[in-house]
Parts: structure tokens; sequence; C-alpha cells
């Protein structure tokens, strides 16, 4: 991995607090065990202009979690853009060459079940946490395939998260429908009138939600 590391960088361990003021922290609490980012619960930190220079996160920057139960520690995250932020001090950034590797191929091989084996047994114990140091995270063993195999998996991988999205898009609206049913139905609100005024528009959200999703995967197959 040092190889195509061109720099690490430990997080700010200024306090940070649930205000929405100053910049948002990224906690290793925000990186799931799969290192998809969840930003539903942020904390906020007011930084001096020099330290916000030092720690705010750029699109591509990776986000390593250093210190953590053995099972969860050097989970790694992407960071692409968001919103203004910098990571918490159980976070190493670390930044790749990307004439040679996309920050996103690394992220892949950094949450794959092999990494994950390899840094359970790289892994030093103390006071009931595992910790995975700078230097240590530069020692670990990368695969570089060509540019051209990297790119097609980017490709891949973006229209992945698309997928992911309109179906997480369409299951929020399926459960925005049920709570609607499940409203008029205890009012006596449920009439068949309301059902047939209702009957088309139900049908074609569910159809075009289909064909959204088709046209997705006929992408992928090409």
């Amino acid at each position: 991995m040092g190889d195509v590391i061109t720099e690490t960088q430990y997080g700010t361990s200024n306090r940070a607090d649930a205000d929405v003021k100053g910049v948002a922290v990224i906690r290793m609490n925000n990186i799931d065990s799969q290192g998809r980012l969840d930003l539903s619960d942020l904390k906020y930190v007011n930084l001096e202009e020099t330290e916000l220079e030092k720690y705010l996160l750029e699109p591509g920057d990776l986000l390593f979690n250093r210190t953590n139960s053995r099972e969860l520690v050097g989970k790694t995250g992407v960071w692409q853009g968001q919103m203004q932020a910098v990571p918490a001090s159980y976070l190493i950034r670390f930044r790749v060459d990307r004439q040679r590797v996309f920050p996103e191929c690394v992220w892949a091989l950094m949450n794959t079940s092999f990494m994950k084996h390899i840094l359970f047994d790289k892994a030093r114990h103390a006071i009931g946490m595992a910790n995975i140091n700078a230097q240590e995270l530069r020692t670990l063993p990368i695969n570089i395939p060509s540019i051209s195999v990297q790119r097609e998996f980017v490709n891949v991988l973006t229209a992945l998260e698309k997928i992911s999205e309109h179906v997480k898009n369409a299951n929020d609206r399926i459960v925005c429908l049920f709570q609607t049913l499940l409203h008029r139905a205890f009012s006596g609100d449920l009439t068949a009138e309301w059902r047939e005024a209702h009957e088309k528009e139900l049908l074609a959200e569910i159809e075009e939600q289909a064909k959204v999703l088709n046209a997705r995967f006929q992408e992928l197959s090409q």
C-alpha cells in the first residue's frame, strides 16, 4: 500500500458537539462495517483557518478507522465531497496516487473479506480496543490492476450505486404509501371510491420504478 499512498493524516482531536456550528466531523460511527458513509448523525467543530486547511476533506480522500474493536478496526470509507467536513482523531485520512490507482478501487479492496482477515491479524490490542497506525497501514498488501480495468470497475460501481439509490427511493415511496393507506383504513377514508381514484396512480408509480431499475440492469449487462 505504501507505493500508492501519497499522504496520511490523523484526524482532529478538537471537541465536537451536536450544535450545527463550524464544520462537520466525520467519526468512526459514520462509517458502517462495509465502508459505506452514513451522514445522518453528525457533530460539528469550530477550527482555526490553519487547522481547517490541514484537515479539510477532499473528494477521493480515504478514511481509515485506526481504532475500534478487532472486528471493525480498519473499516474504510471514501469521501465524495458531500459537504465541508474533517475527520475525527480515530480516523486516518489517506490519499493515493491517482495516476496509478482510483480511490474507489482502494476503498473496495480495503473492505473485502480478504483484507479484513489481514487487518484482524495485524491489529494490536490496547485497553479493550484494537489499533493499526499509519505506518502499519502503509505495509498492507495491494494488487493493482491496470488503469483500464480499474476504470471499468468504477463505472460498474457507479451504476450499482445509482440502482441502489433508485431502490431506496422506491422503497421510501412504498413505506409512505403504506402509512397513508394505514391512516385512511383506520380513519374510515379507505373507500372504494378512493381506491378507484388512485389505482391508476399507484400502478403508474410501480411501472415507472420497474422501468428505471430494468434500464439500469441493462446498462450493467452491456
